[in-house]
């Protein structure tokens, strides 16, 4: 409850509408669940001790195998709360605001603007984009874009690092990673000195 009170205040203070009134109505059916829980946790509760109790007999594995039901039936309740299956994903984007992107005045660039600006960003910032979409505008050729990007780095640290030092890297490289290069650069900036070094290497 406090996460969703939190993300809806965020949401309202972001102006994000939709993102607010999904949290808003999942705050409220989490709430009435929550009062319907309390009624009937106590008498789970002792309903496990005595059934620890009872099974003391038989040694420490009955009764933990009592407390282990109990606990299965606890998750599996808070798994069926209403709203629980809406609140997956959604937290991730509405929590993010424009500010935190790294593409700047993103909502004042059009589709083929962002997506030209896409392959320069590093996996984590994809993966904001990518979050932020989804929970806003949600378009299609952006999101494919963004999926078609995400992927594993040749080796880690590989996006923080310059041109000159990825070339610098491949000469020591094992020959394993070449290809890895090759195929994540031409999906990305396609810089031509790394593409360049990369083919080198790989003849």
């Amino acid at each position: 409850m406090a996460i969703c009170r939190a993300a809806e205040r965020i949401a309202q203070e972001a102006e994000d509408a939709a993102s607010s009134d999904l949290l808003s109505s999942i705050r409220r059916d989490g709430e009435e669940a929550l009062e319907e829980l309390g009624n009937s946790l106590d008498q789970h509760a002792e309903a496990a001790v005595v059934a620890a109790e009872a099974t003391e007999g038989l040694g420490a594995g009955g009764a933990a195998q009592a407390i282990r039901a109990w606990s299965n039936w606890l998750r599996e309740t808070a798994e069926r709360m209403p709203g629980a299956d809406r609140l997956q994903g959604v937290p991730e984007g509405a929590l993010i605001t424009e500010d935190d992107l790294p593409i700047p005045d993103y909502r004042r660039l059009s589709t083929k603007m962002i997506i030209d600006r896409l392959p320069h960003l590093a996996q984590t910032d994809l993966a904001t984009v990518g979050a932020y979409e989804r929970s806003h505008a949600g378009r299609p050729a952006l999101l494919s874009r963004i999926a078609d990007l995400l992927g594993p780095v040749p080796w880690p640290g590989y996006d923080s690092m310059n041109a000159d030092e990825i070339v610098k890297r491949l000469g020591n490289a094992e020959a394993s990673l070449t290809p890895r290069v090759l195929d994540y650069e031409r999906r990305h900036q396609a810089r031509s000195t790394i593409l360049a070094a990369a083919e080198r290497t790989q003849a």
